[in-house]
């Protein structure tokens, strides 16, 4: 009750305070204030029902926040990277794109669904497993997972980590509905390489590359990879 009880004798309405917290003692701060900050260190109890979950205390979190602003949300828990707020997800959970972005590469291990809200994710660092660190996403075996409503597409240059090879490498069953996979540069290999997985292309997506659009390889003992195309857009490439 001690911030209801300030916030009155100042005359400032709840909704514009903020609160920073990193265990459950924090938990009641938490659920009054306008704005609650979990640390990325802090409970995972805390951090599903803080409205924003920023970089830990080892980061330099707090000055981090209030330099960048958020990337992505899951409901109304704001993140600000794409790739944290695909860690804090829960399996089948929505990401949401806030805006253009450019971020790094993201790896993918849980059912999950990535909406780009129409805006463009442009990647500027690389993921992958060991030897093959050059990809956009990496989305793993054994998952479902949806990707919609907006592009992908990555940086001509890249300094200090290797370049995009392949905008997604994907093992899983993956359904792509109204996205652009764009290539615009010269170091693309694949827009979209399929090594395991059922792989639907829906509604208007469109693959744009002078390389590999898409290809089908079967990877080691797993499931031999199909691609249904239900698309109405274009697909161009090799």
């Amino acid at each position: 009750r001690a911030i209801e009880r300030v916030c009155a004798h100042l005359g400032v309405p709840i909704s514009d305070t903020y609160g920073f917290g990193d265990s459950m003692n924090d938990l009641e701060m938490i659920q009054t204030v306008g704005t609650s900050v979990c640390m990325a260190n802090g409970a995972e109890a805390l951090k599903k029902i803080s409205s924003v979950v920023c970089p830990s205390v080892e980061e330099d979190g707090l000055y981090v926040l209030s330099a960048i602003p958020y990337v992505a949300a899951i409901g109304e828990t704001k993140y600000i990277s794409l790739a944290a707020a695909v860690e804090a997800a829960e399996a089948g959970a929505t990401v949401t794109l806030l805006g253009d972005t450019t971020g790094a590469g993201v790896v993918i291990d849980k059912d999950i669904i990535i909406d780009l809200a129409g805006y463009t994710y442009t990647f500027n660092q690389t993921v992958g497993s060991t030897g093959t660190t050059t990809l956009g996403l990496q989305i793993l075996v054994n998952n479902d997972v949806e990707i919609k409503n907006g592009t992908l597409t990555s940086v001509a240059t890249v300094e200090g980590s290797k370049e995009v090879k392949v905008l997604i490498q994907n093992y899983a069953n993956l359904t792509l509905t109204d996205v652009n996979l764009v290539d615009n540069t010269e170091h693309i290999m694949y827009a979209l390489s399929n090594n395991s997985g059922e792989i639907v292309l829906n509604g208007n997506t469109n693959i744009t590359t002078d390389a590999v659009a898409f290809d089908t390889c079967k990877y080691a003992s797993y499931a031999i990879p199909t691609v249904t195309v239900n698309t109405t857009g274009t697909i161009s490439g090799n």
